[in-house]
Formats: structure tokens, C-alpha cells, sequence
């Protein structure tokens, strides 16, 4: 995370927060923090089951499966995520 993420996410001002790895560990303590804090959080997870159990999270939580390693996927990821998560 960078400090300026870090710096919005401490004064309380809306973001939409990315994470990848948001299945389990930190990844998703990252997610369950961010959202508790009132954002909207696009999470990468591997299979269905973790696209539901992500979006089942109380609050604003999207997810998208995506394997890093196929690069056309992860520029599609972050074109959708503008689009669709950009500012209201």
C-alpha cells in the first residue's frame, strides 16, 4: 500500500481499494479493513467460490478471477475496474 493509500484510507475518504490475493490472509484482512472503513474494494481471487465469498462481505466488494501471469487479462481487470468502479 502506498502512503497515499494509506493516508486516504486514515482520513476517511472513499477509494476504491485493488487487492489481489484476497482468498485468505492478508489479502483479505486488507479487504474486510477497507471495507469496514466505508470503501469499495476490487479483490483478484482464483475461483468462483472465492468471487462469492469475497462479494459476500458486507459492504462494496467486487472480485474478478485472474491469473497475474496473463498480462492481457490483468490490463482487461484494471480497464473494467475504471469503468465500472471509477468515481460516482
Amino acid at each position: 500500500m502506498t502512503s497515499s493509500q494509506r493516508h486516504a484510507l486514515e482520513e476517511g475518504q472513499p477509494r476504491v481499494v485493488p487487492g489481489g490475493g484476497v482468498e485468505t490472509g492478508l489479502g483479505r484482512a486488507l479487504a474486510r479493513t477497507a471495507l469496514a472503513a466505508g470503501h469499495r474494494v476490487m479483490g483478484t481471487v482464483r475461483t468462483p467460490a472465492d468471487v462469492r465469498a469475497l462479494e459476500a462481505l458486507a459492504g462494496d466488494a467486487h472480485a474478478r478471477i485472474l491469473d497475474v501471469t496473463d498480462h492481457e487479462a490483468v490490463d482487461t481487470v484494471v480497464d473494467e475496474t475504471r469503468r465500472d468502479l471509477g468515481p460516482k
